[in-house]
């Protein structure tokens, strides 16, 4: 068997075996006070005690030290392969970007979240960000299931508890358009969508938002109690009255991520109020339920008289729970913001209407 001679000084060497394979350690014989090489050590054991065919090897425990040039280019190596992996994964999530943008047919200029088509590619510092989510969130999605109108039973068959409570819902969004000049302009609490809301002298957009991707907010949801309760019979990430003043339009534009679903109620109607996905018109009717993907480009023209439907942002089933907690927490500072200018319209609507009282 073999074993092994450990080199302790140049006057005591520690022999655990009988004629067999040496092994000299090399780093405590580098310690030694007259550097006695090891090769010499053999060549002394072979004189004095008649072995021969010693092997002379490094100690298995020994360590070898490597130089500062053989550290250099382990580091170097290291840092081309990360650069590798980063770009490897920028070309697979930029293919994921151009293929999803080619399928929803989204023109590359278009903003990544609810942007207008004329718009620059750089008025939204993260539109490229948001193409990228896009496209490699998409990528979870089988193909059948990315329509421009889907099915509600299947992604949201809690939304019976809505039209089971139609009428009660349908009151409460008649008292919210009886007094539609202290609905706040959507763009005042969600800045992203400010375009859309309605320049000066243009119809707005309003809302009465009961939830936006986090808490809800309880002096809104006290106003539409019957709502709410039909509500919170599911999980809607986003829910609120999104009203329209006569002859409002939203021009062309999309969501950021697929990880939702867009379900609304249309409640108070006008003749002649269209949404078009993806180039597909529909009419908004009355205690219907119309639900589609709003990654697809749409555009929105309302008649003459106030519409507004119950408006809410359904979780896909398709997408991963941690894609969609990601997604939360990555967007989660803005949510936040958006909840707190929703919270500070419900306090001065609320003292509006105490004051009326």
């Amino acid at each position: 068997s073999k074993a092994t001679v450990s080199v302790l000084n140049c006057e005591s060497v520690l022999l655990m075996t009988m004629k067999a394979d040496v092994y000299v350690d090399v780093e405590s014989q580098a310690t030694s006070p007259n550097r006695l090489k090891p090769r010499n050590v053999v060549k002394d054991l072979e004189k004095e005690r008649g072995w021969g065919g010693a092997k002379v090897v490094q100690s298995p425990t020994s360590v070898k030290r490597r130089s500062w040039a053989q550290t250099f280019l382990l580091a170097a190596a290291a840092v081309v392969m990360f650069c590798l992996l980063c770009l490897g994964a920028y070309a697979y999530l930029d293919q994921c970007r151009l293929d999803d943008l080619h399928f929803r047919q989204v023109s590359a200029r278009a903003s990544g979240y609810d942007g207008v088509i004329s718009g620059s590619r750089a008025g939204h510092k993260l539109g490229w960000a948001h193409d990228m989510a896009a496209g490699f969130i998409s990528k979870f999605i089988p193909e059948e299931a990315r329509t421009p109108f889907l099915d509600w039973k299947k992604y949201y068959p809690e939304g019976q508890a809505l039209l089971d409570n139609f009428d009660a819902i349908r009151a409460e969004a008649q008292k919210i358009v009886d007094q539609m000049e202290k609905v706040p302009v959507f763009g005042d609490v969600e800045g992203n969508n400010a375009g859309l809301s309605g320049k000066a002298g243009e119809p707005k957009w309003r809302t009465h938002v009961l939830k936006y991707y986090g808490p809800w907010n309880e002096k809104n949801c006290q106003v539409t109690p019957a709502a709410t309760a039909a509500l919170k019979k599911g999980n809607p990430e986003l829910a609120m009255f999104s009203v329209f003043e006569p002859n409002k339009a939203l021009y062309l534009h999309f969501g950021a991520t697929p990880t939702a679903v867009r379900l609304q109620l249309p409640l108070i109607i006008p003749e002649g109020a269209w949404i078009e996905v993806n180039g597909e018109r529909r009419y908004w009717k009355e205690g219907e339920l119309m639900m589609f993907d709003d990654t697809f480009m749409h555009q929105v023209q309302n008649g003459n008289g106030p519409r507004v439907v119950l408006f809410l942002d359904v979780p896909r089933p398709e997408v991963p729970g941690w894609l969609h907690s990601f997604v939360k927490f990555a967007a989660g500072d803005y949510f936040r913001k958006v909840d707190k200018r929703v919270e500070q319209e419900a306090a001065k609507v609320a003292q509006a209407r105490n004051q009326l009282n």
